[in-house]
């Protein structure tokens, strides 16, 4: 879905409105369809994308990355109503769903956040509700659809992250007030301007709304923000984890929970007293990644590479790192050199090349 579809539409193109009800319909179809929505019965989801699709349309957003924001917090609305419904969650009792939904996605206000934040501090059952939101979302973009492909709209995959357990432990998102995502309860992240342990909600939109056309003249920042979306949301590996002991151990324990954050931190500090372990400084690398911060990752990882050390994986995690840190060319030369190979990851490693290219 394109600006000039867009602009046909508002001048009351009736074939316009179709197509971009199609779209906002396939966008809301893919948040649907993810695990956490899974209690809705196939045949009961189909009204709620349709009437997810007519709320954006009505709102009119300005942009199409706005029409597909719209659409997918319209979709997480009838979700998160549902399983409300679902639970029997009295709701004089909390938060409205629309105000949920808004932290889960990212979206809130700081004044609606700071307002929330003491409730969602002592309700399990709300700080629950916001991360399914948000892993609803995520696991949405997992469905590596186009938007403009609407015709056909595939259930989104299974997510390959794995998430932390969070029984007895408090909610991720506001675990820990140093943690960047933490932060959207006090002031929500910019676009810009988040480094999460997973993928923010908004680069999901922008992914969403932009990366389906190529010939987008995208910013470089803009740029770096869409590539990040189109990584896998994957954990890297820690099979040696159980070599280690004390803080490192820790530190790849964390990260093989998702919290690649704080293992990154940890390794940072690890590294200084194991400055010859080459393994550290190859976690260490891939925490970065897993952050989504180019910038870091690839000193590390290509220090590594220069010296001759070269794990199972290092095209395919120094790839990523230089795609992150805006070197596309090296980085489509790592992942090219996968591809061509028998290696596990040679064909997905084709297949994000082949994104990334159209992308650029």
């Amino acid at each position: 879905m394109d600006e000039e579809l867009l602009r046909r539409f508002r001048d009351g193109d009736p074939t316009a409105a179709t197509a971009v009800r199609n779209h906002l319909r396939a966008v809301a179809a893919r948040v649907l369809a993810a695990p956490q929505w899974s209690f809705i019965p196939a045949d009961q989801r189909q009204p709620l994308e349709q009437g997810a699709a007519a709320e954006a349309m009505i709102e009119r957003q300005r942009d199409s990355v706005g029409m597909a924001a719209e659409a997918m917090a319209a979709a997480s609305r009838a979700g998160l109503e549902r399983l409300r419904r679902h639970e029997a969650v009295a709701e004089a009792e909390h938060p409205t769903t629309a105000a949920l939904v808004a932290v889960g996605l990212e979206t809130a206000s700081a004044a609606q956040a700071a307002q929330l934040r003491p409730h969602l501090e002592g309700c399990t059952t709300c700080k629950r509700h916001v991360e399914l939101v948000g892993a609803a979302a995520r696991a949405a973009a997992t469905a590596s659809v186009a938007v403009n492909d609407t015709p056909a709209v595939a259930a989104a995959p299974p997510v390959t992250r794995k998430a932390p357990d969070t029984h007895g432990r408090p909610h991720k998102l506001l675990r820990d007030p140093n943690d960047p995502i933490s932060q959207v309860i006090e002031q929500p992240a910019p676009r810009t301007g988040t480094r999460a342990g997973l993928v923010p909600i908004a680069l999901i939109l922008l992914a969403m709304a932009v990366f389906a056309y190529a010939k987008a003249q995208l910013s470089p920042e803009e740029t770096r923000w869409a590539i990040a979306a189109m990584l896998p949301p994957e954990l890297p590996p820690t099979g040696r984890a159980e070599l280690y002991d004390g803080d490192a151990r820790e530190a790849l324990l964390h990260m093989r929970d998702g919290d690649c954050p704080r293992a990154a931190a940890m390794l940072r500090t690890v590294r200084g007293s194991a400055p010859d372990d080459p393994w550290l400084q190859w976690y260490e690398g891939l925490a970065y990644v897993c952050t989504r911060d180019g910038a870091d990752a690839v000193p590390l990882l290509q220090e590594l590479a220069d010296g001759g050390f070269e794990p199972f994986g290092l095209d395919w995690w120094l790839g990523q790192a230089l795609l992150l840190a805006g070197r596309h060319d090296e980085g489509l030369r790592h992942l090219d050199q996968l591809a061509r190979t028998d290696h596990p990851r040679a064909r997905q490693a084709e297949k994000l090349a082949a994104k990334v290219r159209k992308l650029l």
